[in-house]
C-alpha cells in the first residue's frame, strides 16, 4: 500500500510525508531491492575501512550503500561517508539506519558536523530530527520506519556547508 506515511520518528508517530523536499534527484530504495542503484552509490566495502565495517552489522535481507561526501574543496570543507541501510518488514514497512562516517583513512568525523533527517507532515509542517558529531565519535546514527512511497531528505551541515540527499522509500 503506498499510503506516504512516516509511520514513526523517535517515538513521535508521522502522518504523511509525500510532500518531502523537492529535487530533480531523489533516490529511490525500492529500486535497491532489485539491485538497481543510483550512481555515486557503492558497496559499504569500497567506502569503508575494516574497523568501520564492523560496526555496520549487516544481516541478509538487508540492502546497504555508501556514498562518498566530498567538499573538501571549498574552504573549512569536509569528507565524509553517508551510509543507508534498509531491511523490509512487514506491510511495506522498512527499517532504516543511516550512518555517517569519517572517510577511512580518518579515525573520526569532524567535529560539530550534523546529520539532519527531515519530511514534511500533512500539514506542510517540516518534521525532523538530528544528531551533532562531537570531537571523538566515530560515526554517528539515524534511525526509523518508513512506509513504501515516504519521502525524506538527510541533509549534512559543517559550518555554512551543507549536502542534501532526497530519497523515497
Amino acid at each position: 500500500m503506498n499510503s506516504g506515511e512516516l509511520t514513526e520518528l523517535n517515538g513521535v508517530r508521522i502522518i504523511n510525508a509525500q510532500k518531502a523536499v523537492e529535487s530533480s534527484r531523489i533516490i529511490r530504495l525500492s529500486n535497491w531491492l532489485d539491485n538497481l542503484v543510483e550512481s555515486g552509490w557503492e558497496a559499504l566495502e569500497q567506502l569503508l575501512n575494516p574497523r568501520q565495517l564492523q560496526f555496520e552489522n549487516i544481516r541478509s535481507g538487508d540492502v546497504s550503500k555508501g556514498k562518498l561526501i566530498d567538499r573538501t574543496m571549498l574552504s573549512d570543507g569536509f569528507a565524509v561517508v553517508l551510509t543507508l541501510k534498509q531491511e523490509r518488514l512487514a506491510n511495506d514497512s522498512n527499517d532504516i539506519v543511516l550512518r555517517l562516517y569519517p572517510t577511512p583513512e580518518k579515525t573520526h568525523l569532524p567535529s560539530g558536523i550534523k546529520m539532519r533527517m527531515f519530511c514534511i507532515d500533512e500539514d506542510d509542517n517540516e518534521v525532523g530530527t538530528d544528531i551533532k558529531a562531537g570531537s571523538s565519535d566515530e560515526w554517528i546514527q539515524l534511525h526509523f520506519t518508513g512506509e513504501t512511497g515516504d519521502e525524506f531528505a538527510v541533509e549534512i551541515v559543517k559550518g555554512d556547508i551543507s549536502v542534501i540527499e532526497n530519497f523515497v522509500v
